[in-house]
């Protein structure tokens, strides 16, 4: 069985600020950035690898996020069905004829509930995010 053996995030920069590659109206002085993951297995040739994009600020949180998610993952096996993302155990209700269309979509409504909730609660300061987000400088 193939274990994750260890989780590895690098911080990489390109300073493109310093000649405005990149830049439009809105940013100025993008220095484009990249969370590197690499998840290395207990099979030698056998590696994960994911890159998380950003416009330079914000790029040191998003790598200690990706650090802080290896205590979920380490020493699992990748055929553990808790590791399956969400949208694949739909598959699980699918019978060689049909599906069991009211399993579907209970799990469904399972799936997208806690999201509503988190929504519902932080729904005025998401709409006014994307307000400020519009308005012009």
């Amino acid at each position: 069985m193939i274990k994750i053996t260890r989780i590895t995030v690098d911080d990489v920069r390109f300073p493109t600020s310093e000649d405005s590659t990149g830049s439009d109206a809105i940013h100025s002085d993008p220095d484009y950035s990249s969370a590197y993951v690499t998840i290395f297995t207990s099979e030698n040739n056998l590696k994960g690898y994911g890159m998380a994009f950003t416009l330079g600020k914000g790029n040191d949180i998003v790598a200690e996020c990706a650090k802080n998610f290896f205590p979920l993952f380490a020493n699992r096996f990748l055929h553990d069905p808790s590791l399956n993302p969400i949208s694949t155990i739909l598959y699980a209700f699918a019978q060689r004829y049909g599906r069991d269309w009211g399993l579907t979509n209970a799990a469904s409504v399972m799936m997208i509930l806690p999201v509503m909730i988190l929504f519902i609660i932080f729904q005025k300061k998401f709409i006014e995010g994307l307000t400020q987000g519009g308005l012009k400088a």
